[in-house]
């Protein structure tokens, strides 16, 4: 269960508000303190942090095409992938392999599909 609180925000004491800076020693120590009292105050625990930062991670994408739009699988196909699939492509052609996962980086297959784009 994910555990979004959006209509109330806490705002650290303002010792604690220290944009930009690493904390150590004391502040750090400060900070867990008044975390884990945020984290009592409204019943969040370790466990639900954990799932919550876990689902705002993104996805790692499945397809790719030489323009960046990118698709993890779930849901609806988007229309890009929609459309080359019309042209009788494979849309595995655009699978991403594990070392071409990164956001943003294409995979070097997807260099040919240029000639895809802008049909009609």
């Amino acid at each position: 269960m994910l555990l979004r609180i959006q209509s109330h925000v806490v705002s650290p004491p303002p010792a604690l508000r220290i944009p930009h800076r690493s904390f150590d020693g004391e502040a750090r120590d400060r900070l867990i303190v008044w975390i884990r009292r945020r984290m009592d105050e409204y019943g969040i625990s370790p466990e639900n942090l954990a799932a919550a930062i876990e689902a705002d991670k993104p996805l790692t994408p499945r397809y790719r095409d030489h323009k960046g739009n990118e698709w993890n699988g779930e849901g609806d196909m988007p229309d890009w992938l929609k459309h080359v699939q019309q042209l009788g492509v494979d849309v595995d052609f655009f699978a991403v392999r594990q070392q071409d996962a990164t956001p943003g980086v294409c995979s070097p297959g997807d260099a040919g599909m240029s000639m895809f784009f802008g049909a009609r």
